[in-house]
C-alpha cells in the first residue's frame, strides 16, 4: 500500500528473536512536538520554537484534508486477490504523523492496524491513545473506518482550537463526555469547521460521515484549504528551522540504531524474514 501521505512498510526484519517494521526516511518533525512548541513548552536553546502562537485556519485543513486522503486509501485498501481488508489503522494522533519542511503530514505507525480477518481472530478491538478512542473502542466493540474518522476528528479540533474536544481519565468519564459531545469554545478559529468536526465525533459511528473523502469535502467546503505553494511557504518558515537544529543520539541507542541500519543480518536471518513476510501476505 503505498501513497504520498502515508509512511509505508517496506520489510519486516527479525533481530535478535525481536521483528522490526523497516520504512524509508522521512525529514521531518513529529506533529505532537511541533504542538507542544505551539503551546509554549519549555524548550532548550538549541530548539527554538517551530510555530507561532496559533496555526492558521487553511494551514489546518490543508492538513487534515491530506490526512484524510491517506486514511481513505488505507481504508480501500485491497489483498492480492482484490477483496477488502477493511483496514483500520487504530492510532490515528499527532504522535503518529510527520510533517516536513513542505508541510504535506505523512502517517505512519501501524502497529495497531487491524484488518477484518485479525479482528475475527481476537477478543475485541485493540486502542490507541485513550484521547483519541472513539466510544466503540472503549467499550471493545467493532471498530471500522468510522473509528479512524473518529480520531481524526479529535486531532482536528486540538490544531483548531489548541484543546481536546473531552474530558475524563477513566473510561466512564471519557464515554460520558463523549455522548454529551465537544462544548463550544471561545478559542476556535473556524466555528464552521468545528461543526464539521462534531459530526466526525458522534457517539455512535453510523452517525459519522460515511468515508474519508466525504469527510475531506466537507471540511473543505466550510474553512477552504491552503494551496501547495502557501503551505511550503508556511513550512519553509516555520517548520524548517526546528529540523535544522542538531539532534544526537548518545549512549547505547545509539550504536543499536547504527547496528540495526548498517549491518546485515544472516542468511539465516534473511531467510526467516522472508518467511515471516509470506505469511503475513497469506494470513492478511
Amino acid at each position: 500500500m503505498t501513497h504520498p501521505t502515508l509512511v509505508s512498510v517496506e520489510d519486516v526484519v527479525e533481530l535478535e528473536g525481536a521483528r522490526s517494521r523497516v520504512m524509508p526516511y522521512v525529514r521531518g518533525a513529529n506533529l505532537a512536538t511541533l504542538l507542544e512548541r505551539q503551546g509554549g513548552a519549555a524548550l532548550p536553546p538549541a530548539l527554538p520554537p517551530a510555530l507561532p502562537p496559533a496555526l492558521p485556519p487553511a494551514i489546518v485543513t490543508a492538513l487534515l484534508v491530506e490526512l484524510l486522503a491517506a486514511l481513505g486509501a488505507v481504508h480501500a485498501a485491497r489483498d492480492p486477490f482484490g477483496a477488502r481488508l477493511e483496514l483500520v489503522h487504530g492510532d490515528v494522533a499527532a504522535e503518529n504523523v510527520i510533517v516536513g519542511p513542505d508541510m504535506r503530514p505523512r502517517l505512519l505507525d501501524f502497529g495497531l492496524a487491524s484488518c477484518r480477518h485479525a479482528r475475527r481472530a481476537r477478543r475485541g478491538p485493540r486502542g490507541g491513545r485513550p484521547s483519541s478512542m472513539a466510544s466503540e473502542q472503549l467499550c471493545r466493540r467493532r471498530v471500522g473506518a468510522r473509528t479512524d474518522l473518529f480520531a481524526l476528528g479529535v486531532l482536528g479540533w486540538r490544531l483548531y482550537t489548541g484543546d481536546l474536544p473531552f474530558e475524563g481519565t477513566s473510561t466512564a468519564e471519557r464515554l460520558e463526555s463523549i455522548r454529551r459531545g465537544p462544548a463550544r469554545t471561545s478559542r476556535a478559529h473556524h466555528e464552521a469547521a468545528l461543526d464539521v468536526l462534531r459530526q466526525a465525533l458522534a457517539w455512535s459511528a453510523s452517525e459519522r460521515p460515511a468515508s474519508a473523502h466525504e469527510l475531506a469535502r466537507a471540511l473543505a467546503c466550510v474553512a477552504p484549504p491552503a494551496d501547495s505553494f502557501s503551505l511550503a511557504a508556511w513550512g519553509d518558515a516555520h517548520v524548517r528551522r526546528r529540523l535544522a537544529a542538531p539532534r544526537v543520539l548518545t549512549g547505547s541507542r545509539s550504536s543499536a540504531l547504527e547496528t540495526t541500519l548498517l549491518t546485515p543480518p544472516p542468511a539465516s536471518r534473511q531467510r526467516r524474514c522472508a518467511s515471516i513476510r509470506s505469511n503475513e501476505v497469506m494470513n492478511g
